[in-house]
């Protein structure tokens, strides 16, 4: 029996691991970060157009259509950007452009940054900015 239980426990724990790692991240759905944002007090755009689109793209070296969505949250001193790809190879390109931006930012600016991908979502800002759209 106290091995049953011990079994239990630990199909519980791992359970309950998975569902805090999924449910911690930027969400994959733009209008759901916007809506989180928002109701934390941030001012909020959302670009979904391929005009302005266009111009991210041209300025991280993505081709044509890689972005699906763009959300930006200010608030105060705190920020995010969030971009939606359309493809991984998309999602990895521009992470790894960020991430060259973010190497070369002095420590001050890495203590309060947070930058991430997680599948077809890219995203960087203040810590508070990031925890604001999840």
């Amino acid at each position: 029996m106290k091995k049953f239980f011990k079994s239990l426990v630990a199909i519980m724990l791992v359970a309950m691991t998975a569902i805090a790692f999924t449910s911690c991240g930027i969400p994959s759905d733009y209008k759901k970060a916007e809506a989180n944002l928002k109701e934390e007090g941030y001012e909020v755009m959302v670009l979904t157009d391929a005009i302005t689109l266009g111009s991210a793209e041209a300025l991280y070296g993505l081709e044509r259509g890689d972005l699906v969505a763009s959300v930006t949250g200010m608030k105060d001193d705190d920020g995010v950007s969030i971009f939606y790809c359309a493809d991984k190879d998309a999602a990895n390109t521009l992470y790894d452009k960020l991430k060259a931006e973010f190497d070369e930012a002095d420590d001050e600016e890495k203590e309060d940054s947070d930058f991430g991908k997680s599948g077809k979502v890219v995203w960087a800002g203040t810590k508070a900015g990031v925890k604001a759209a999840k």
